[in-house]
C-alpha cells in the first residue's frame, strides 16, 4: 500500500490518540511522503493504542509543527513494534520522529530499520526529546529495545539525544544493541544517545563523528540509581563542544560499566577526553582508547577522568592508552595527562598520569599527590613507573585521604638524590609490590618512607645500598600498620645516632608490625635495634615469621631487634625466623625491654627457638637479653626462660640476686630470689608447682623475710645468718615451709623472730636455733596462724630472758619428743611460752629449774589459746603471783596428760602453786586434769590447782580423780582444798570440787527448810533449803522440784527460763507472807497437788505472769481466818497464760476489800474445771475476774466451771469483761446466786471499744433459774452487754439454743453511743426476721414477737437477710440500706401470703436522721440489692419533703416482683425514684386505680440509672404532671410485654416521657389502649411552645442547662400496638404557642450538638386522634406519629399500619430534620 498525502496542515499523525485502550493498528509496506500536521509527532503517537505493528514501511519529508504539551495522565498504551522500516527526512518539534508518548505500560521495539536526516527542533525546556526516538515514560514495566538499525544524520535542536532520548519512569530496561550511528548530533547533551533514570547496556554498536554541544559526543546518561553497561562499541571522532567528554556518565549512583570499547578520538575540539564519569562504582576494563590529536591548552584535561568527590568506588584495569604525539619528560601547558582523579591536592600541576607505559611522575618539586579525598572502597592500580625527577622537594608519593593505591612493578631507579620515596596520612593505603629500588647516592636526609595513621606494605620489594644518616626507611607514627612480604633489604646503614635502620616506631597505641618471609643483611643502626627499633605502644605489636637477618649490628641494645613495649603491647618472633652473627653492646641479636619479662617473653613470643628446653650456655646468655622496665640494672638472660630448672635452686654468696637467678650456672647470693624463680619455672605437675628446694652452697646472709608462698618449700645445709628484718616465714594457707639440717643464727641487731608463721606450716627438723646470746631481745618462733612444729631433735637455746621463747596469737604449735631447752640464765621476767590464741601442743618437755618474776609462768595462756601438755614435768618452778607452772585465763581449752608438778610455788597471796585457771564461765570438757600428780606440794600459797569462774564444777570429771581422789576413803578434807573453785558470781557455789564428783541419785531437785544452799545440794539426802538455789539447779531436762515439807515463801520468785513443776507427795502447803511473790516471765511454772495459804493483808499479788505460763492443778486455796485487807487480786496477767484447773477457790463469804481473785490486762487465762464460791467484792465491778483483752492474741476460756454466790457492788457479780479483740469462750459453765449492785448480775461485756474481734462464744451457758437465779440491781439478771454496734455483735448460737421472751430482762444491752437500753434478744433472731401489724419495734423480730415497721429492722439490716410481712407492715421512719456499708448485700422482702401489703407511710421527720434533703425518699438503696415480692402498696403517707417510697443510686439494685399498686386516696409521691448508677426491675407489676398528682409517677429515672420493666399492666391510672414512667438521660430504658390502658396524663405523654441525652430506650410488644394525654394551653408557658403525646414522649432536649454534649441517642419501638389513643387540646385561642404532638407518640429533637436516632419496626395505630386540629398559625404537628427535630437521624419505619387515625397519621418536620428516613406503612 502506498500513501502519499498533500504538504497541506493537518492535526494528525499516522496513528493518532485512542481514549479506549483496546483493538490494535497494522501498518505493512505503507509509503507515507510529503506530508505536515500539528500532532506532537510526525509518525507515531502512541497514547493508548493496545499495539501497534510497522513493518517495510517508508516514510519520507513528513513535518510537525505541535505546539501543545504533552500529556501527563493518559493511561497507559500497549505494545509498539517497528521492523525493516525506512525513515528519511522526517522532522518533529515536540518529540522525534517516533514517540512512544507520555506512558508505554507495554513495550517499544525497533529491528532492522533505517533512519535518515530525522530531525527534532524544539526550545523549550521542558522536553527531553530525540531526533529519532522519544519514550518519556511514567508506567513502571517499561523496556526499550533498538535493534541492527542505521541511525544517520538524526540531530536534536534544542533539546537531548540525537538520535534516542529515553526518559522519567526509574523502571524497564534500555537496550541498544547491533546498531550504527553515523553523524548523529545534539545541541543539548548526548550526541547519539539521552538517558535519564532507566538501566541502559548498549552493547556491539558503531558510532562515527557524533557529537553533542555541551556533555557526551556519544552519550549522555543520568541514570540514577541503575546500571549502565558500555560494551563492545567502536567510538571515533565523536566529542562534545562542553565542558565534558565523549562520554559522560553523570548522578548515577549504581553501577557503570564499561568494557572491550574501542575509543578514537581526533579533531580540534575545546576538549577530547574519552570518559567523565561522575557518580557511581566505576569499573573501566580492557578499553583501547586511542587520542591521536591532543593540542588543548588545559592541562588537566585527560582521557578519563574521575569526579571522586561522589565515585564510590574505581576500578581501572586492562586498559590501553595510544596516544601521540608522545609524552616528553617535562610537565608543561602542551602535554594533557590521560587520568585525572578529582578533587586536586593544590596547584593545577599535580597529577598521577597514565600512558601506555604507565605511571609518569611530574619533574616539579610539588610532587605527586594522588587524592586526598576518603574513599574507603576506591582503590587505584598504579604500574611501571620511570625514571625520577631532578631535585624534588616532597616524597614522591603523597597519600593523606582513606583510599587504597598499589603501586606495582615500579622499578624505580632512583638516580637523583631523593628527599622521600613517600608519606601516608590519614588512613591512607599503599601497596608496594615488585619493586627493585637502586640507590646510588650515599644519603637520605628524611625517612625514606613515613607512614602516620595509616598502611604500608611491602610485597616483593628489594632494597639495598642506601645510606640514611640518622633516620630509617620506614618511620611510623600515629595509629600504622606496617607488613613486609617476601623483600630483601640489603647494605643500609646510618651514618649518625638514630636506631631502628630499617624501622623506626614511636611508640604510638596500635601500632601493627607483620614481617614475613623476608631478609635483612648488614643492616646496621647508631643506637638501638640494628634493624628495627620497635617502640610498641598500648595495643601494639610485632609480628616476624621466616625471616633472617644476617651480620646485623647495632651500638647500643639489639643487634637485630630492639623492642620496647608498654603494658598491652607485645611482640611475636615466630618459627622460621634466623639470626645469626649479629652484635650489640647488650643482646647481641635481641634486647627487650618490658614492664615485665614474665608476661612478654614465652613460648609464643619467641617461638623461634622452638618448644624443647634449652641448656643455658654463656653465648646463648649473651644472645638474647632484657630487662624490666622498672630495674634497667638486671640484665636477664632470656634463654633462661627456656631453660629447664627443676625443682631445685641454689644461693651463693658469690652470687647475684636478680630475675631468674637461681639455676646452677646463675646462681643467687640470698634466699628469696632463689624461691621467686623456682616458682616461676620450677617443674610443675597438673600445673602445680613441684615441691622445691634451696641449696645452700654456702653461709648466706638473709636481711628480709623468707616468706613461703602457696607451695611446699625445703632450705637445707649450711647456715643462715639473719639480721635486720630476715627471717622464715609463710604467706599462704598451702605453705609448706621445712628447714631441715640448718644453723639459724641471729646478727647483731636483729628485730624479728627467726620463725613466724601466720598461715600455712613450718617444720624445723635436727636444726639449732638461736645463738644464745642474752642481749638479743628476740624470740625463736611466732606463731599468729598456720602451724609451727618442732620435729626431730631440734635445740632450742633461750635468746634474752625478757622475750618470750615462743609467742602463739593463733594458728598451732607442736614442740615434739626429742626437743631439749636450754639456757644460760636461771632468772627470767617474761613466759616461756606467751600464748594469747591458737592451740599448743608439747610432748616430753622437761622445763628446768627457774625463777620467774614480773607475775610470769612458764606457760601463760590469755585470749583464746588452748594448751595440751603430756608427758612433761615442772620441778622447781615458783614465780610471784599465781600458777607459776601454768597461768591460764584464756577462754580456750587446757589439757594436762601424764603431767607432773614438784615443789613448785606461787606469790604469798597467790591462787594456784602449780596451776591458776580464770575464766569467765566453764563447760565441760574446757580443763582437762587426767594422770595429773602434785607430789611433792609446794609451800607458798594458796591451793595446788585454783579455778575460778561461773559454773566452775562443770569441766570436773572422773578424770581428776587422781589429782582430787578416787573415792570417799581417799578423799580427805586437805586433799579436797588442794583442788577449789570459786565462783565470783555465786559464793554458795564455791569450795572444793570434789563435790561434783557426787551424781546425783534422782531427777528433782528437793527442797525442805531447815538444810543449807551450797553448790552441791539437790540430793534427796542434801536438799536445798528455798525455792531461789531450787530454781538455779533446774535444767532443760531437769525441772521438777519436790517438797519435803511446808515452804515459807517470804520474797519475789522469779521462774527460770528452763521453767519449774513444784509438786508435794503429801499435799505441803506454800505459805505466803505479804511479801512473797512468784513471777512467771520466762520459763512455765506448774504447781499441783498442795496448798494455798493466803494472808490477811495483801498489798501485792501472789502471782504475777509477765509471759510464758502459770498452771494450778489441784490446788485450794485457804485464805487467812482473820479479815481480809486485799488491795492487790491474788492473780495478775499481764502476758502469757494463766490456767486453772480441778481447784477449788471458796473465801468463806468474806469481802475482799477494792480487789478481785484475777486481774487479766492481756494475755491468756483459761479455766478449766474450776470452782469459785463466796467470793464478795466490796468496791467495784467483777469479784473473781476483771479482764481486758485488747490485743487479737489475748484470750479468755472458761470452760466446765461453777460460780456460785459471788457478787459486786459494781457491775458483774461473778465477772466483768472489757473486749476490744482477742477471743472470748464461755462454755458449759454455770452461774448461779450471783448478784451486782448495779449491771449485769453474773456477767458484764463491755464491747464499745471493740476494734478487730475475731471470735466470742457463750456456748452452753447455764443461768440459775428461781432460787438459784441471779439478780441485777439495774439491768441485766444474767449478762449485760455494751457494744456500738450490737447487731453484729450478738449471733444468735453464742448463747442458748431456745430462747423466750421472758428472759428479756435477763439478756440486756446498751448501745455504746446511745445509751440506749434494749433486750439482747433482739439480736439473736438470726437472718429471718418477722413483721406484722399487731407487733411492736421493741420487739425481738421473732415469729411471736414481730415487729410493727420495717424501722424496726434499722440497725440490724446487715445481718437480716430476709424479712417476712406477715399480714401488713409499714415502712415506718426513715431509711438507708447500704449507705457506707460494703457493696453486694442482698435483702429480701416477701409477704406471707397473697394478701400482704405494704403501707408507704412514714412518722414525722425525727431530730435523730439530721436535717432533711431537699428531696427525701423513706427507704433509699445504695450498693445493696433489695427484692420486694408479692405485696400490694398502699396509704402513700409522708411529710412534705418526701418525693418517692424508693430511691435507687450508687449501684443500688430494687427489684419488685408480683407487686401491685392499691392507692384510694391520690398522692404525690413516685413509686420509684432512679439516679446515679441505680436500677429497677419491675416484673409483673399492676397498677389499678391509683392517682398520682404533682410530680408523682411510678418510676422516675433520672441521669445515669437504668429500668427493666415486664410483663406489667396499668390500667385507670391518672398523672397530674407526671406518667407512668418519667426519664431523664437514662443510661437505658426497656419495657417490654406490658400493657397500658385507660393511663390519663396532663401536659405530656400519659405512659412514657423521656428526655434522652447519650440514652438507649427500647419498647417492645407492648399495647397502649385508650391512652389519652390533656393540654391546657393556659396553664402553659415558654418560648418553644408545648410537647405532648397521647402515650409516649422521646425528646432529645437537656434539661436544667446540662453541660452532657456529643452524646448520641436511641429509640427502638418495636412489636407495639396504639389503639383509640388520643391527644386533647383545650385553651386553643392562645396562638402564641407552638404545639407539638401525637395521638400514639411524638418523637421530637431540639438539640444541635446532639443526635436521635429513631426505629420504629411493626407498630400498630388504631383509631388515634388529635383534639382539635390547630391550625397552621400555630406552627404545629400533629397526627399519630409526630416525629421532628434538628438531629434525628435514621428514622426506620418499616412495618408500620395506621388505620383510622384522625389528623393525619405520621408527620415528620422534613425541613429541620438531618440524616436518612425510611418507612413502609
Amino acid at each position: 500500500m502506498t500513501l502519499k498525502r498533500a504538504p497541506t496542515i493537518s492535526t494528525l499523525p499516522l496513528v493518532v490518540e485512542n481514549r479506549q485502550p483496546t483493538g490494535s493498528v497494522n501498518f505493512i509496506s505503507t509509503t507515507l511522503a510529503d506530508g505536515h500536521h500539528s500532532d506532537i509527532s510526525p509518525i507515531v503517537a502512541n497514547r493508548q493504542t493496545e499495539s501497534i505493528l510497522i513493518q517495510s514501511s517508508s516514510f519520507r519529508n513528513i513535518t510537525s509543527d505541535s505546539s501543545i504539551p504533552p500529556s501527563t495522565t493518559l493511561p497507559p498504551a500497549g505494545k509498539t513494534q517497528f521492523f525493516n522500516t525506512k525513515t528519511d527526512h522526517v522532522e518533529g518539534v515536540f518529540y522525534g520522529t517516533l514517540t512512544n508518548n507520555v506512558n508505554l505500560g507495554g513495550s517499544f521495539l525497533f529491528s532492522n530499520n533505517t533512519f535518515l536526516h530525522t530531525t527534532h527542533s524544539n526550545a523549550d525546556v521542558y522536553t527531553c526529546p530525540g531526533g529519532t526516538c522519544t519514550s518519556r515514560f511514567t508506567s513502571d514495566s517499561t523496556d526499550l529495545t533498538i535493534q541492527t538499525s542505521l541511525f544517520s544524520g538524526c540531530t536534536s535542536t534544542a533539546a537531548d539525544g540525537g538520535a534516542i532520548s529515553v526518559g522519567s519512569s526509574d523502571a524497564g530496561t534500555v537496550l541498544v544493541v547491533d546498531c550504527q550511528f553515523q553523524s548523529c548530533s545534539s545541541e543539548w547533551n548526548g550526541g547519539a544517545i539521552h538517558l535519564l533514570n532507566r538501566q541502559m547496556s548498549i552493547r556491539r554498536n558503531t558510532f562515527t563523528n557524533c557529537h553533542a554541544g555541551s556533555f557526551g559526543g556519544v552519550l549522555s546518561a543520568l541514570p540514577s540509581s541503575h546500571t549502565v553497561e558500555i560494551s563492545e562499541n567502536t567510538c571515533t571522532s565523536c566529542q562534545a563542544n562542553g565542558d565534558e567528554a565523549a562520554y559522560h556518565l553523570n548522578k548515577g549512583e549504581g553501577h557503570q560499566l564499561m568494557h572491550n570499547n574501542t575509543l578514537s578520538v581526533s579533531g580540534l575540539c575545546r576538549r577530547s577526553d574519552c570518559l567523565f564519569i561522575v557518580y557511581g562504582t566505576v569499573q573501566v576494563s580492557n578499553n583501547i582508547i586511542k587520542n591521536s590529536q591532543r593540542t588543548v591548552t588545559d592541562p588537566a584535561f585527560a582521557n578519563i577522568v574521575l569526579h571522586t568527590n561522589i565515585i564510590t568506588s574505581v576500578i581501572i584495569i586492562g586498559n590501553k592508552f595510544e596516544s601521540t604525539p608522545a609524552f616528553s619528560h617535562q610537565w608543561s601547558h602542551s602535554n594533557s595527562p590521560d587520568f585525572i582523579v578529582w578533587p586536586l591536592w593544590s596547584g593545577a600541576a599535580a597529577f598521577p598520569l597514565i600512558d601506555s607505559t604507565g605511571l609518569f611522575l611530574p619533574a616539579s618539586k610539588k610532587g605527586s599527590v594522588v587524592t586526598t579525598k576518603d574513599d574507603t572502597s576506591n582503590v587505584i592500580i598504579i604500574e611501571k613507573v620511570y625514571k625520577a625527577p631532578t631535585s624534588p622537594s616532597n616524597p614522591f608519593f603523597v597519600l593523606s585521604a582513606k583510599r587504597t593505591v598499589m603501586l606495582r612493578q615500579l622499578g624505580v631507579d632512583l638516580t637523583v638524590t631523593p628527599i622521600a620515596f613517600a608519606s601516608i596520612s590519614n588512613g591512607g593505603n599503599i601497596l608496594l609490590s615488585e619493586v627493585d629500588f637502586s640507590v646510588s647516592k650515599s644519603t637520605l636526609t628524611k625517612n625514606f618512607i613515613t607512614v602516620t595513621s595509616s598502611t604500608f606494605t611491602f610485597d616483593t620489594v628489594t632494597l639495598s645500598s642506601l645510606n640514611l644518616g640518622s633516620t630509617s626507611v620506614v618511620r611510623m607514627e600515629g595509629a600504622s600498620t606496617l607488613i613486609v612480604t617476601n623483600s630483601d633489604f640489603t647494605s643500609i646503614s646510618q651514618t649518625s645516632a638514630g636506631g631502628g635502620t630499617f624501622l623506626n616506631t614511636n611508640g604510638n597505641s596500635n601500632q601493627f608490625i607483620t614481617i614475613t618471609g623476608s631478609t635483612f643483611g648488614k643492616v646496621t643502626s647508631k643506637g638501638d635495634g640494628g634493624v628495627i627499633l620497635a617502640q610498641l605502644g598500648t595495643g601494639s605489636k610485632l609480628t616476624v615469621s621466616s625471616t633472617t637477618f644476617t651480620s646485623c649490628s647495632s651500638t647500643g641494645k639489639g643487634g637485630a631487634l630492639s623492642i620496647v613495649l608498654s603494658s598491652t603491647g607485645s611482640f611475636a618472633l615466630q618459627s622460621g625466623t634466623s639470626l645469626s652473627s649479629c652484635t650489640a653492646t647488650n643482646g647481641n641479636a635481641v634486647f627487650v625491654q618490658t614492664p615485665s619479662l614474665s608476661s612478654a617473653v614465652t613460648r609464643t613470643s619467641m617461638a623461634f627457638l622452638g618448644s624443647s628446653s634449652i641448656t643455658p650456655t654463656t653465648t646463648l646468655m649473651n644472645l638474647y637479653r632484657g630487662w624490666n622496665t622498672a630495674n634497667t640494672s638486671d640484665s636477664v638472660p632470656l634463654i633462661l626462660f627456656f631453660a629447664t630448672m627443676g625443682s631445685t635452686g641454689y644461693a651463693n654468696s658469690s652470687g647475684k640476686d636478680g630475675m631468674m637467678c637461681g639455676f646452677s650456672v646463675y646462681p643467687c647470693s640470698s634466699l628469696v630470689p632463689v624461691q621467686t624463680t623456682l616458682v616461676s619455672y620450677g617443674t610443675k605437675t597438673g600445673g602445680t608447682l613441684n615441691p622445691i628446694t634451696i641449696q645452700l652452697q654456702t653461709t648466706v646472709q638473709q636481711s628480709i623475710p623468707f616468706s613461703c608462698g602457696g607451695h611446699k618449700a625445703t632450705i637445707k645445709g649450711n647456715t643462715v645468718t639473719l639480721s635486720n628484718t630476715g627471717q622464715f616465714t609463710t604467706s599462704s594457707s598451702s605453705s609448706s615451709l621445712t628447714l631441715s639440717a640448718l644453723t639459724v643464727l641471729f646478727a647483731s641487731s636483729p628485730t624479728q623472730p627467726a620463725l613466724s608463721v601466720s598461715t600455712g606450716s613450718i617444720v624445723v627438723s635436727g636444726c639449732t636455733v638461736g645463738n644464745g646470746a642474752t642481749d638479743i631481745p628476740l624470740s625463736i618462733g611466732s606463731v599468729s596462724g598456720g602451724s609451727l612444729e618442732m620435729s626431730g631433735t631440734n635445740t632450742m637455746k633461750l635468746v634474752s630472758p625478757s622475750s618470750p621463747l615462743f609467742h602463739v596469737t593463733s594458728g598451732t604449735l607442736k614442740i615434739q619428743s626429742g626437743s631439749t631447752l636450754t639456757h644460760s640464765a636461771t632468772k627470767r621476767t617474761s613466759s616461756l611460752f606467751a600464748l594469747s590464741g591458737g592451740s599448743t601442743t608439747i610432748t616430753s618437755l622437761v622445763v628446768p629449774s627457774l625463777t620467774l618474776n614480773s607475775a610470769s609462768s612458764v606457760y601463760s595462756l590469755t585470749g583464746t589459746a588452748s594448751l595440751f601438755l603430756s608427758s612433761t614435768s615442772f620441778s622447781s618452778i615458783s614465780n610471784d603471783g599465781s600458777g607459776s607452772g601454768i597461768h591460764f585465763t584464756s577462754t580456750g581449752m587446757l589439757s594436762l596428760s601424764s603431767v607432773s608438778f614438784s615443789s613448785c610455788n606461787c606469790g604469798i597471796d597467790g591462787k594456784g602453786r602449780s596451776v591458776f585457771i580464770s575464766r569467765s564461765s566453764f563447760s565441760s570438757g574446757d580443763v582437762v586434769m587426767k594422770s595429773v600428780a602434785i607430789s611433792p606440794a609446794g609451800t607458798t600459797g594458796n591451793h595446788e590447782v585454783y579455778l575460778e569462774g561461773l559454773n566452775v564444777g562443770a569441766v570436773v570429771t572422773t578424770d581428776w580423780a587422781s589429782l582430787i581422789g578416787a573415792n570417799d576413803a581417799t578423799l580427805t578434807k586437805a586433799k579436797l582444798e588442794e583442788v577449789f573453785g570459786s565462783d565470783p558470781t555465786d559464793t554458795t557455789d564455791s569450795g572444793p570440787l570434789g563435790y561434783h564428783l557426787y551424781p546425783h541419785t534422782s531427777g528433782a531437785v528437793f527442797v525442805s527448810e531447815g538444810f543449807w544452799d551450797h553448790g552441791k545440794c539437790g540430793q534427796e539426802r542434801l536438799p536445798c533449803s528455798s525455792f531461789s538455789f531450787a530454781f538455779l539447779l533446774l535444767t532443760n531436762t531437769k525441772t521438777t522440784i519436790s517438797l519435803s515439807s511446808d515452804i515459807t515463801v517470804s520474797t519475789l520468785l522469779e521462774c527460770p527460763e528452763t521453767g519449774a513443776s513444784i509438786s508435794s507427795s503429801s499435799q505441803k502447803s506454800l505459805v505466803f507472807e505479804s511479801t512473797g511473790l512468784f513471777v512467771v516471765e520466762a520459763g512455765p511454772l506448774t504447781f499441783s497437788s498442795m496448798d494455798f495459804r493466803i494472808p490477811s493483808s495483801l498489798t501485792q499479788p501472789l502471782f504475777v505472769v509477765k509471759g510464758s505460763s502459770l498452771t494450778l492443778s489441784s490446788t485450794l486455796a485457804i485464805p487467812s481466818p482473820s479479815s481480809l485487807q486485799h488491795t492487790a487480786p491474788l492473780f495478775i496477767i499481764q502476758e502469757g497464760t494463766l490456767t486453772l484447773s480441778e481447784s477449788l477457790f471458796d473465801f468463806a463469804d468474806r469481802f475482799l476489800s477494792s480487789s478481785v481473785l484475777l486481774a487479766q490486762t492481756a494475755g491468756c487465762l483459761a479455766l478449766d474445771t474450776v470452782t469459785i464460791e463466796n467470793v464478795h467484792r466490796s468496791d467495784g465491778d467483777g469479784s473473781f475476774v476483771y479482764s481486758s483483752l485488747t490485743s487479737s492474741d489475748d484470750r479468755l476460756e472458761i470452760v466446765s466451771c461453777s460460780f456460785s454466790a459471788c457478787s459486786s457492788t459494781g457491775n458483774g457479780g461473778c465477772m466483768a469483761i472489757a473486749v476490744e479483740a482477742g477471743t472470748l469462750l464461755i462454755s458449759h459453765s454455770s452461774f448461779s446466786r450471783c448478784s451486782s449492785a448495779d449491771r449485769g448480775g453474773a456477767l458484764l461485756l463491755d464491747f464499745s471499744n471493740l476494734l478487730s474481734f475475731e471470735h466470742y462464744k457463750l456456748d452452753t451457758v447455764c443461768f440459775g433459774r428461781e432460787e438459784e437465779r441471779n439478780t441485777a440491781t439495774n439491768f441485766g439478771n444474767d449478762v449485760f452487754v455494751i457494744g456500738r454496734d450490737l447487731a453484729s455483735q450478738i449471733e444468735a448460737s453464742q448463747w442458748e439454743d431456745s430462747l423466750t421472751a421472758a428472759q428479756q430482762s435477763d439478756l440486756m444491752g446498751s448501745d455504746s453511743l446511745t445509751q440506749n437500753v434494749e433486750s439482747l434478744l433482739r439480736f439473736l433472731v438470726g437472718d429471718v426476721v418477722f413483721v406484722s401489724s399487731s407487733g411492736d419495734d421493741l420487739n425481738i423480730g421473732l415469729k411471736d414477737s414481730p415487729f410493727r415497721t420495717l424501722a424496726g429492722l434499722f440497725y440490724f439490716v446487715l445481718k437480716v437477710k430476709k424479712v417476712v410481712v406477715l399480714d401488713s407492715a409499714s415502712i415506718g421512719e426513715l431509711m438507708w440500706l447500704g449507705v457506707g456499708e460494703e457493696e453486694g448485700r442482698e435483702m429480701l422482702i416477701v409477704g406471707q401470703d397473697d394478701n400482704c401489703s405494704l403501707r408507704c407511710d412514714i412518722v414525722p421527720f425525727d431530730h435523730k436522721h439530721g436535717t432533711p434533703f431537699p428531696t427525701f425518699s423513706m427507704l433509699t438503696l445504695h450498693t445493696h440489692t433489695l427484692s420486694v415480692t408479692d405485696f400490694a402498696f398502699t396509704s402513700f403517707s409522708a411529710p412534705a419533703f418526701i418525693t418517692s417510697v424508693f430511691s435507687v443510686s450508687s449501684k443500688g439494685i430494687l427489684k419488685l416482683v408480683g407487686c401491685s399498686l392499691k392507692g384510694s386516696t391520690p398522692t404525690k409521691l413516685s413509686l420509684v425514684t432512679l439516679s446515679r448508677s441505680g436500677s429497677a426491675d419491675v416484673h409483673v407489676f399492676t397498677s389499678r386505680e391509683q392517682q398520682f398528682v404533682g410530680k408523682g409517677s411510678v418510676v422516675r429515672c433520672e441521669s445515669g440509672s437504668t429500668l427493666n420493666m415486664a410483663s406489667s399492666t396499668f390500667e385507670s391510672t391518672r398523672f397530674d404532671g407526671g406518667c407512668v414512667v418519667v426519664g431523664t438521660c437514662t443510661e437505658r430504658m426497656t419495657i417490654t410485654d406490658s400493657t397500658f390502658v385507660r393511663c390519663l396524663g396532663s401536659s405530656f405523654g400519659s405512659v412514657i416521657r423521656v428526655w434522652v441525652m447519650g440514652s438507649t430506650l427500647s419498647l417492645t410488644n407492648n399495647r397502649f389502649e385508650r391512652c389519652s394525654t390533656t393540654v391546657r394551653l393556659s396553664e402553659q408557658s415558654g418560648k418553644d411552645g408545648v410537647v405532648g403525646g397521647g402515650c409516649v414522649v422521646v425528646e432529645l432536649k437537656p434539661q436544667s442547662s446540662s453541660s452532657i454534649t456529643h452524646h448520641p441517642s436511641s429509640v427502638d419501638l418495636t412489636l407495639s400496638s396504639f389503639t383509640s389513643c388520643s391527644l386533647t387540646v383545650t385553651d386553643t385561642a392562645r396562638s402564641s404557642l407552638r404545639l407539638v404532638g401525637g395521638s400514639g407518640f411524638l418523637i421530637q429533637s431540639t438539640q444541635t450538638s446532639n443526635t436521635l436516632s429513631a426505629t420504629l419496626r411493626n407498630v400498630t395505630l388504631t383509631n388515634c386522634s388529635v383534639t382539635p386540629l390547630l391550625s397552621s398559625s400555630h406552627t404545629s404537628f400533629s397526627g399519630g406519629v409526630v416525629m421532628c427535630g434538628k438531629k434525628l437521624l435514621q428514622t426506620d419505619r418499616r412495618g408500620m399500619v395506621v388505620t383510622d387515625c384522625s389528623s393525619g397519621t405520621i408527620q415528620v418536620n422534613p425541613s429541620s430534620s438531618s440524616g436518612t428516613h425510611s418507612h413502609e406503612h
